[in-house]
């Protein structure tokens, strides 16, 4: 059994491997709807078990066609051309490629329009809806805590214990000496960072301080530091308010997924497909 797809290697063009509703659907069609996929003939290469996610992602595709022209779904030539001019396709592009795209690409929009009427008709997010995800998930909806933070960093350890000696009398001299003496791109300015993102020695090294306060030195691949805490801000949680947008999308997402899935188990009842395994040139194995 071949492990890449080489559909019509060896077979007549075009033989058929599908019907959907009585159309035929070829190798050749299948090929070159992989190679719109992946981009180029030669990426496509897969198993059995790649190739049928692949052939039933066809399949479906062609399910939503036929629905769609059933259902008197039309696309301008107007919105084709607007989009392929935006596409510039390459000068390597032979009049038939051109055409393949511009028939693929109708389809496309063909079943995309079948899809927003779908979930149109179907989804819809309530305000309960959205308080209620909030409630649930209060850790997605957090501010995490932020550390404000002025550095000192030297390639010698002995530079870096006599800074530290003259920032113990004085630790207001901290932005002075890190101008001078730190290596440091920030040259002393204050930056704030993610209390999760700082790394572990740091973290441990500030974590008791009070503001002005200094660390020790620590020490890691880039050289030796010396941290002073300018400020500290506690996580805390977003009110409801700044994310009520960010949550109806997501639900919107979630509820549109769920809806097509269940759209396209009423279509498979209502459309027939027909799948000619012995004319594909990879085991077809079907989805439990």
């Amino acid at each position: 059994m071949a492990s890449g797809c080489n559909l019509g290697k060896g077979q007549p063009a075009g033989v058929e491997i599908a019907r959907v509703d009585g159309k035929v659907l070829t190798s050749v069609a299948f090929q070159d709807y992989l190679v719109d996929v992946f981009g180029s003939e030669k990426e496509i290469q897969g198993g059995d078990q790649l190739m049928s996610r692949l052939f039933d992602q066809y399949l479906e595709e062609q399910v939503f066609l036929v629905k769609a022209v059933s259902m008197g779904i039309r696309v301008g030539e107007e919105e084709v051309r607007q989009h392929l001019e935006m596409m510039t396709p390459g000068n390597e592009e032979t009049d038939e490629d051109r055409d393949r795209f511009q028939s693929r690409y109708r389809d496309s929009l063909l079943t995309r329009k079948l899809k927003d009427q779908v979930v149109a008709q179907r989804v819809d997010v309530m305000p309960e809806e959205i308080e209620d995800y909030y409630r649930r998930n209060p850790d997605r909806f957090r501010v995490p805590t932020m550390i404000r933070l002025r550095q000192i960093l030297v390639d010698e350890e002995l530079e870096a214990k006599r800074i530290q000696e003259e920032l113990s009398k004085d630790a207001d001299r901290f932005q002075v000496l890190a101008s001078v003496h730190s290596l440091s791109p920030d040259k002393g300015r204050a930056r704030s960072y993610e209390e999760g993102e700082l790394p572990e020695d740091v973290r441990k090294a500030v974590s008791a301080l009070k503001e002005q306060e200094i660390t020790g030195i620590v020490h890691d691949s880039q050289g030796y530091h010396i941290f002073q805490l300018i400020g500290k801000e506690p996580d805390q949680a977003l009110p409801l308010s700044e994310v009520n947008q960010k949550i109806e999308q997501l639900l919107y997402r979630e509820k549109s997924k769920m809806v097509l899935e269940e759209f396209l188990l009423e279509l498979r009842k209502e459309i027939p497909v027909e799948i000619i395994q012995g004319n594909l040139e990879f085991r077809y194995l079907e989805e439990e």
